[in-house]
């Protein structure tokens, strides 16, 4: 499940169930934004840059809200990953532009990038709080703006304010920089391509055991392995992003715990939830 991102990114991280410290899954209570605000780094790299456009503002003539917060700074400045995470999309689209997707694996939450001059980052690497990744720009329907970063913030509940993620985190002068090396955080395998170009078989039939369907990621694939492995399949590349456990109870019969440390739940109708109960996906029993 990219259960992440929302057009997503969808999108994988610690919610730490309850049942990992023994507590029914209800009592599980997420930090707040403004809690999370101070242990993220603000997405520009420069201590003039400013948010400029806010959350729900009109867009499109009124027929739609602003999703998002615009962030004002020349173009070329360093654009920097809010928190420690993994690459989860980079890509161009036609409102976007060069965008790029964050999820974060301290908090459940995906950070959204676009209108980048430059992209800096690969998807499925791996990147620490602070570290470049892009350039702000104007691509995409920005084209006759001033040059802004448009940040996003999305959750398993869909898009949301970001302001409060970042209003009080601490903005920094120039991108940080790390001397060691960073590996990927979730396996990656590349498999061959059949002989119709446009048809992927990511693995040999046999070897799946079940399917999941996530909503909130159209661009990719989810299987269970009969080894029980949780993948990701998608452009020509399978992803290991967990594994199927049994439950804690009958209520959820199973769990899907994920390479992040996150551990969705599993209902007896096979439905795929969070901690809290949010639906997130759905795989047949």
């Amino acid at each position: 499940m990219k259960l992440t991102k929302a057009p997503v990114l969808f999108a994988i991280l610690i919610l730490i169930s309850s049942f990992a410290f023994g507590s029914p899954i209800s009592e599980n209570v997420e930090p707040t934004p403004a809690t999370i605000s101070p242990t993220l780094i603000f997405p520009v790299a420069h201590k003039k840059a400013f948010v400029g456009s806010f959350w729900g503002a009109a867009r499109g003539g009124g027929v739609r809200k602003h999703e998002g917060i615009d962030i004002f700074a020349k173009k070329g400045t360093p654009v920097v990953a809010i928190c420690d995470g993994v690459i989860v999309d980079v890509r161009t689209t036609p409102k976007g532009g060069k965008v790029v997707w964050l999820r974060s694996v301290d908090h459940s939450l995906t950070a959204y990038y676009a209108h980048l001059d430059q992209q800096k980052v690969k998807e499925g690497q791996f990147v620490k709080k602070g570290e470049l990744i892009g350039t702000v720009g104007k691509t995409g329907n920005a084209k006759y703006t001033p040059s802004h970063l448009h940040f996003g913030i999305y959750t398993y509940s869909g898009a949301v304010n970001p302001l409060p993620y970042v209003k009080k985190s601490p903005k920094i002068a120039k991108p940080y920089s790390f001397a060691q090396p960073k590996e990927p955080l979730m396996a990656k395998e590349t498999f061959p391509q059949t002989n119709q170009a446009s048809t992927i078989e990511p693995f040999d039939k046999k070897d799946i055991w079940k399917s999941i369907d996530v909503p909130m990621d159209t661009t990719a694939d989810y299987y269970v392995t009969i080894e029980k492995n949780v993948v990701r399949v998608q452009d020509q590349a399978l992803y290991v992003i967990g594994n199927w456990q049994d439950g804690p109870d009958k209520k959820y019969p199973y769990r899907i715990v994920l390479n992040t440390k996150e551990i969705l739940f599993v209902d007896p109708k096979g439905k795929v939830k969070t901690s809290n109960g949010k639906i997130v996906g759905s795989t047949s029993l």
